[in-house]
């Protein structure tokens, strides 16, 4: 089984179109899931960012939920570099600086910038970093656009203008910081290989990776690679990305995390699976209203896996007023 095979299990469950989106002057691909309504007949585009050693297909359970019951959406997904399906030159960068830029890349390469559609971005751990320093970067874009008085076409190539709520899950600037210590010894720690695909199943589930098997039985498979020995018999799975390799970013990735999420001008909502990771800054910003708080203390650190359902419904609810305060301000033009 190869490594392409076995980080596209079962996609086609879950997405309506897979897309390799090769970067142009580049030898990059990434690769793209997409799901929902058509653009062209979107209310809301919602654009998830997974986070260390996920793949797209961890917003599988998440993204059938959402669709029951607000099949009016479209949903786009990508693997990171490093990550599932995704090929470029230089997989180990993962400075906060370029996969920022890849993200940015790939929604303005699928034309996601050049609608008025309102956009969500969704990132997890990660992925919840990667979501505030893009929309961060595009805030300053924008501000500076406006300053200088730019006259030109008002959608340029590159500024992402309608990026309209951030959701983050499951990651806090300074308790992320101090969990670093633990992170590396888990995933030092962690078991590296597996017989077969149920094994490593088995193992997540065991040490808390994950706690939902039918979440587990989708994205476990993607983060794995299949290794052949000389003797058939000594084949085996291992984790396709190594997260001990990334440590070297992390305390890097934290920094201003807490900063930059209250200060960009989108609606901001923070999904924490356990409240004692509010620290003093974040705690005090909840209080004064300046972004929403989703609790779920039944889930743990994958929250969009664990509990799937009650996320999907918080989303549709988070989605279903922004658009209808929209509505309400649209009328009084």
């Amino acid at each position: 089984m190869t490594n392409q095979k076995l980080a596209s299990y079962k996609w086609e469950n879950h997405f309506t179109e897979k897309i390799d989106l090769a970067i142009k002057d580049t030898n990059d691909t990434f690769r793209v899931y997409r799901a929902g309504a058509d653009l062209t007949e979107s209310e809301l585009i919602i654009f998830l960012i997974h986070g260390t050693g996920y793949t797209s297909l961890t917003w599988a359970p998440l993204i059938q939920k959402i669709l029951l019951n607000k099949p009016n959406v479209s949903i786009y997904t990508y693997d990171l570099r490093g990550h599932g399906c995704t090929t470029v030159e230089k997989a180990s960068d993962l400075r906060l600086e370029t996969l920022t830029k890849d993200t940015t890349l790939v929604i303005n390469q699928l034309g996601l910038n050049q609608v008025e559609t309102p956009m969500m971005l969704i990132g997890h751990s990660l992925g919840g970093i990667i979501a505030v320093e893009t929309a961060k970067y595009h805030d300053q874009l924008i501000d500076k656009k406006n300053k200088s008085n730019e006259k030109e076409n008002q959608k340029t190539n590159c500024i992402i203008e309608n990026i309209k709520i951030v959701m983050i899950i499951d990651i806090v600037g300074t308790s992320g910081l101090k969990a670093i210590p633990f992170m590396k010894r888990f995933y030092s720690d962690r078991k590296n290989k597996f017989q077969n695909l149920n094994e490593a199943i088995n193992y997540a589930l065991e040490s808390g990776i994950s706690k939902n098997r039918m979440s587990a039985r989708i994205s476990v498979p993607t983060q794995l690679k299949y290794v052949e020995e000389e003797d058939k018999e000594n084949n085996y799975f291992t984790w396709n990305f190594d997260v001990v390799s990334s440590l070297q970013y992390w305390e890097s990735w934290f920094q201003n995390l807490n900063q930059n999420f209250l200060s960009i001008k989108a609606t901001k909502v923070l999904v924490l699976s356990n409240l004692e990771h509010m620290d003093k800054d974040i705690t005090t910003a909840h209080m004064s209203g300046k972004f929403q708080l989703i609790p779920s203390n039944r889930a743990g650190h994958a929250v969009h896996e664990d509990v799937p359902d009650y996320l999907a419904q918080k989303t549709i609810s988070i989605v279903n007023r922004y658009l209808k305060v929209k509505a309400m301000f649209s009328k009084k033009k």
